[in-house]
C-alpha cells in the first residue's frame, strides 16, 4: 500500500520503498523509531520527522541559530562535519536541561482535540511540534523555549543521508 498509516497499523513487518528500492524492512516500530535514512524518517510519521543540518564540533551540534550538546552520544568520526539531526514532533518538549532549551517563534498553532500541532521558526529554520493540549501557553508571535530529546533524536550522514548508530552513554 502507499497508506503509511494503513501500513503502520495493519503491518507486522513493513518494506518502504523509495522509486523501486528498498529503503529498510521492519517492524512498524523499527522504521518509526530508527528509520535507516532520511527518506525513511520523512516519509514514515505525520508531520513528518524534522530535519537539521549542522556541524559537529567537539560535543556540541552546532547550526546557525542553536547549540546543543550531544556529549555522551556516539559519534565519533563526524567531528568538524555536516550531520542532518532528525527529531519527530513529538521529541520536542517545553521543558528540559537548562542549558539545552532553545527560543523558536510560533508561527502557526493547529488545534486537533487532544493535542497541538505548532509550527515555529528559528531563523529561515521551519519546525513542526507535537504538544499535549493544557501545555502550551503561547499565540502566534511569540517566542517559546523548546528542548530536544536527543535520547529519541536521529542522526544522519549529511553525504549519504544513512542513519549514524549512536547511543547515549548512560
Amino acid at each position: 500500500t502507499h497508506d503509511q498509516v494503513e501500513a503502520m497499523t495493519m503491518a507486522d513487518r513493513i518494506v518502504i520503498m523509495n522509486q523501486g528500492e528498498v529503503q529498510q524492512i521492519g517492524t512498524p516500530d523499527e522504521v518509526y523509531n530508527t528509520p535507516s535514512n532520511v527518506f525513511v524518517g520523512g516519509f514514515i510519521g505525520s508531520p513528518a520527522m524534522n530535519f537539521i543540518t549542522g556541524k559537529l564540533e567537539k560535543t556540541r551540534f552546532v547550526t546557525d541559530t542553536f547549540s546543543l550538546s550531544v556529549e555522551g552520544m556516539n559519534l565519533s568520526g563526524y567531528e568538524g562535519q555536516e550531520i542532518i539531526l532528525g527529531v519527530r514532533p513529538e521529541h520536542f518538549a517545553l521543558d528540559g536541561p537548562e542549558n539545552q532549551g532553545f527560543s523558536f517563534r510560533v508561527d502557526i498553532i493547529e488545534y486537533l482535540g487532544c493535542e497541538y500541532i505548532v509550527h515555529v521558526s528559528a531563523g529561515d529554520m521551519r519546525y513542526r511540534v507535537r504538544l499535549a493540549v493544557g501545555y502550551l501557553d503561547a499565540r502566534v508571535g511569540d517566542m517559546i523555549k523548546l528542548y530536544i530529546n536527543l535520547k529519541k533524536a536521529c542522526f544522519f550522514d549529511a553525504q549519504t543521508e544513512a542513519r549514524i548508530d549512536q547511543e547515549i552513554a548512560e
